[in-house]
């Protein structure tokens, strides 16, 4: 476990480390963002084929929730995580 941990850990001693960090959480934030706007575009066509329908099936529906809440969810414990132990921007304007 304490290898694990060491791999999450990244310490912010100089601004080269600084910049990593924060270069990481811009670009990790900037693939969410990507994977956000993939399933917005799948999620349209979906519901296309269910526009006639007044109903869409319960599975269809907890497939669209789970996929973009999973994707919100990375980003908001990214952006504001106050963990020490995972890489957040909140953490990073705390130690800065």
């Amino acid at each position: 476990m304490g290898k694990n941990k060491e791999k999450k850990q990244f310490q912010l001693t100089d601004k080269k480390s600084c910049i990593i960090y924060l270069y990481k959480i811009i670009t990790s934030s900037e693939i969410c963002i990507d994977t956000l706007k993939r399933y917005n575009i799948e999620t349209e066509k979906t519901l296309k084929k269910y526009k006639e329908n007044d109903l869409i099936p319960i599975e269809v529906y907890q497939d669209i929730c789970h996929k973009t809440y999973n994707v919100m969810e990375y980003i908001l414990n990214l952006l504001g995580d106050a963990q020490t132990s995972s890489i957040s921007y909140f953490k990073y304007r705390s130690l800065i």
